[in-house]
C-alpha cells in the first residue's frame, strides 16, 4: 500500500513526525513490516551506549528495533542499527530488558540492488517506504476518528435560525412531525427540516419517532422573551448559541459551517475591510470543503449567504449591502474559539509530543 522504492521528488518532513505516526497507529508499521500482529510500543528514542535508538516495539515473543529515516539508504544506516541491537542483547543479558528475539528493521525511502544484501549481512531487513504514503495513511486513520476532517456545512432550506422557533416553542406540547405541523400550520417537510436543522444546533434529539428538546432546547425555550415576536430570538438565546458554538465547534455541520463563516471572514479582513460578499464566496466554499457540492456560482452564492445570515444572527458579523464586517462579539467568539478548537484536536491527536 506504501512501500516502494521510488523517489520521485525531494522530501522535506522530519523523522519525528514519521515516528508520530507509527506509534499512534503501529497497523502502518504492520503493514510495512508484513507483521499480522499488534505491536505494543516499549521506548522511544532510547537512549543506549552506541546511540539514540528510534522506536522499540514488543510483540507475541519478539522486539523490534524500528530505525527510521527519511532518506535513501547510506551502508552506516546498516552499521548504526547493528550496533543498536548489540546494546539490546547486552541489555538483556543484564537483565534490563525482556527476553525475546530482537528483529533490527531500517526504514529507508529508497535502496539499491546489494543494499540489502549489506544489512542482510548484519542481520538487518532493509524496507523502503514512501513517507507520503505513510502521511496519507495517517490522514486517513485521522479522518475516521475525528470528524473536524471531514464534516462540512450542510443545506436544510432554512435561511434563518429564528425560523425555528415555532416548532422549538411547540415541543413542549406536540413531540411528532405531523402533531407539530398542525399546531404551527407549516407543511409537514417544512417540520422536517426545521427540526434537521435543530439537531445540528444541538437544541432537539429524536427518540424513536418522537422529538424531545435537549437540555440546552430546553434553556434555549426558557430564555424566550415572551415580548418579542417568535421570529425573533432573545439576547439570552443569542448569547446561550454562541457559547454552544464555542464549546464544540465541530459539534454538528451547521455549527462548523457557523465558525468557518466568522473565522473566514476574520481572515480575508487582513487583506480587505470591509470583505466583500464576492471575495467571501469562492475562499468560504474552499475552507469548508464544498468544491464539488457548490461547483455552480449560484450554489456557492446560495450556501454562503445563508451561513453568513445565520452568524449575523448570532451577532457575529454585521452585513452591511454587499459587504461583512466583524462585531465585537465576533472578535471574543473568534479568540475564544481558537482556543477551544486548538483543544479539541490535540485531544484528538493524542496530546502534544515532548
Amino acid at each position: 500500500m506504501y512501500a516502494g522504492k521510488v523517489q520521485k521528488s525531494a522530501i522535506a518532513i522530519y523523522e519525528s513526525e514519521i515516528e508520530d505516526v507509527f506509534v499512534n497507529y503501529p497497523d502502518i508499521l504492520c503493514h510495512l513490516m508484513n507483521w499480522n500482529h499488534e505491536l505494543s510500543l516499549v521506548a522511544r528514542q532510547l537512549q543506549l551506549p552506541s546511540g539514540r535508538l528510534d522506536l522499540l516495539f514488543v510483540s507475541l515473543n519478539r522486539l523490534f528495533l524500528i530505525e527510521l529515516k527519511v532518506e535513501p539508504f547510506k551502508a552506516e544506516f546498516a552499521s548504526q542499527i547493528a550496533a543498536y541491537k548489540s546494546d539490546l542483547v547486552r541489555l538483556q543479558n543484564d537483565n534490563h530488558l525482556v527476553q525475546g528475539d530482537i528483529g533490527a528493521i531500517l526504514l529507508v525511502t529508497r535502496f539499491c540492488v546489494g543494499d540489502d544484501r549489506i544489512c542482510a549481512n548484519k542481520d538487518v531487513q532493509l524496507i523502503s517506504y514512501d513517507p507520503e504514503a505513510v502521511l496519507t495513511a495517517f490522514y486517513d486513520r485521522m479522518a475516521g476518528v475525528s470528524g473536524f476532517l471531514t464534516i462540512r456545512p450542510i443545506d436544510l432550506g432554512v435561511w434563518h435560525i429564528h425560523v425555528i422557533n415555532r416548532v422549538l416553542y411547540s415541543l413542549l406540547e406536540h413531540n411528532t412531525i405531523k402533531g407539530l405541523s398542525q399546531a404551527v400550520a407549516i407543511a409537514p417537510n417544512t417540520v422536517r427540516n426545521h427540526l434537521r436543522f435543530a439537531e445540528q444546533m444541538g437544541l432537539v434529539h429524536k427518540y424513536h419517532r418522537q422529538y424531545l428538546l435537549t437540555d440546552l432546547g430546553i434553556s434555549y425555550v426558557r430564555l424566550r422573551d415572551q415580548s418579542l415576536s417568535s421570529y425573533q430570538m432573545s439576547e439570552a438565546q443569542i448569547e446561550l448559541l454562541r457559547k454552544h458554538i464555542v464549546r464544540d465547534p465541530f459539534s454538528s455541520s451547521v455549527v462548523f459551517g457557523i465558525y468557518s463563516l466568522v473565522e473566514s471572514v476574520f481572515t480575508l479582513a487582513r487583506d480587505s475591510y470591509p470583505v466583500a460578499i464576492k471575495d467571501l464566496i469562492p475562499y468560504y466554499r474552499e475552507t469548508v470543503g464544498k468544491r464539488f457540492d457548490w461547483p455552480a456560482d449560484r450554489s456557492a452564492f446560495l450556501g454562503a449567504n445563508a451561513y453568513s445570515n445565520f452568524a449575523a444572527e448570532l451577532g457575529l458579523i454585521a452585513v452591511v449591502g454587499d459587504r461583512l464586517m466583524l462585531t465585537p462579539s465576533g472578535f471574543r467568539f473568534i479568540l475564544m474559539l481558537q482556543l477551544h478548537k486548538g483543544i479539541k484536536i490535540v485531544d484528538s491527536l493524542g496530546g502534544e509530543r515532548a
